[in-house]
């Protein structure tokens, strides 16, 4: 029996030929190395960072184009002309205006949407929601999350789009929005309409000229469109050799918009007619 098997072996090592032996190497040393290459090409795309393009409309400053990914964000805002970045690591808001050349860099705690076109305003920081969500759904293809804020408002925030806690408060600073871990896609309000107040004591002054004196729904924050797109680090890239200002209302507004807003203000003269006579201007006596 053992001289059998030996037999059977030597044949086999016989028949086996080495050109045979070298192809198949070859072969299965080309397979590993593609599997390697295809690997490796499937890790280096899930390691890459994910960049979304959201065209959202807001009640405030007018439609804006936000290029989101999760360690930065550009905001750029069709009706002022302006553009906001901010990004890791620093974390600095720069809002910057091309045509102009001019640019404003500050802190997060040092920006708000507000002051962007106000500047008597002062930067707030975002309220936070509960953490507890109360639905989901999608919007314009977008997941969302639904946050309790309070029985007049609804707030809606995208599950997918993952940004770090610094750009979701640049963006949540920017809008005006409660804070959540998450780009802001829709927001509305139920009004009750406030009054037109008149201050007696100092009639040059309107205590109430920044009243919403609307009623029923206001939509504050509506998204139009959303798609993902391959990074383009260009898209984040920070303005080069622009004039630096200390004024944020001073970039945020271009030159056309300046004229406009000085204008307003002459023409309201932060005053109102409610509480005087409208023929002589002096105050009605009640």
């Amino acid at each position: 029996m053992a001289t059998t098997v030996r037999n059977e072996l030597r044949v086999s090592f016989r028949s086996f030929k080495p050109g045979k032996v070298l192809r198949v190497a070859a072969l299965i040393t080309f397979a590993a190395i593609s599997n390697a290459g295809v690997n490796a090409a499937i890790s280096a795309e899930s390691k890459a960072p994910a960049e979304w393009i959201l065209v959202q409309n807001e009640d405030g400053s007018g439609l804006n184009t936000v290029y989101v990914t999760r360690d930065a964000i550009k905001i750029v805002n069709a009706h002022l002309g302006c553009q906001m970045l901010v990004r890791a690591p620093d974390w600095k808001v720069h809002c910057f205006q091309q045509k102009e050349k001019v640019e404003w860099i500050g802190n997060l705690e040092q920006f708000s949407g507000d002051i962007m076109i106000n500047p008597y305003s002062t930067p707030t920081r975002p309220a936070a929601v509960p953490v507890k969500v109360i639905g989901s759904g999608t919007i314009k293809g977008l997941r969302y999350l639904k946050y309790p804020v309070n029985r007049n408002q609804i707030f809606l925030a995208a599950e997918e789009l993952h940004i770090s806690p610094q750009a979701a408060d640049f963006i949540s600073r920017f809008y005006g929005t409660p804070y959540v871990q998450g780009v802001p896609l829709y927001s509305c309000t139920f009004l009750k309409g406030e009054k037109l107040n008149a201050s007696q004591l100092n009639p040059w002054i309107d205590m109430g000229m920044t009243n919403d004196l609307r009623t029923g729904l206001r939509v504050n924050l509506e998204t139009q469109s959303g798609k993902k797109v391959p990074y383009n680090a260009a898209d984040f890239q920070l303005p080069r050799n622009y004039k630096r200002s200390v004024s944020l209302s001073s970039v945020a507004l271009s030159g056309d918009k300046k004229s406009q807003f000085s204008d307003m203000l002459d023409s309201v003269g932060f005053t109102t007619d409610v509480g005087k006579n409208k023929q002589d201007g002096t105050e009605r006596k009640h």
